[in-house]
């Protein structure tokens, strides 16, 4: 029901009138909305014991929440790049 319920959304939202950037960056927060809870469940208490805490204890709280923010954000801009890329790739072998 919850996958289906995000296949009708990313359904819905393909028939609307975005450009396919902002359609790849809905698809990717809807994605993210759906991953979290499943990580959480499955590895969050293994996560927060042995992962989290000693990378904390090791550089500093300030340190990994800026080291999460940065890696997270040149993943979005790689993912982006390569979206991009991909489209005027594909557009100009047609």
């Amino acid at each position: 029901l919850y996958l289906l319920s995000f296949y009708l959304l990313i359904l819905t939202l393909s028939q609307t009138d975005m450009d396919s950037t902002n359609l790849y960056a809905y698809i990717s927060i809807i994605a993210l909305i759906v991953c979290i809870p499943l990580a959480i469940i499955l590895e969050g208490p293994q996560l927060m014991k042995h992962g989290i805490c000693d990378a904390i204890a090791k550089v500093g709280m300030t340190k990994f929440i800026s080291d999460l923010f940065w890696v997270g954000m040149f993943y979005h801009v790689y993912n982006q790049v390569f979206f991009l890329l991909s489209l005027e790739y594909t557009a100009t072998r047609l």
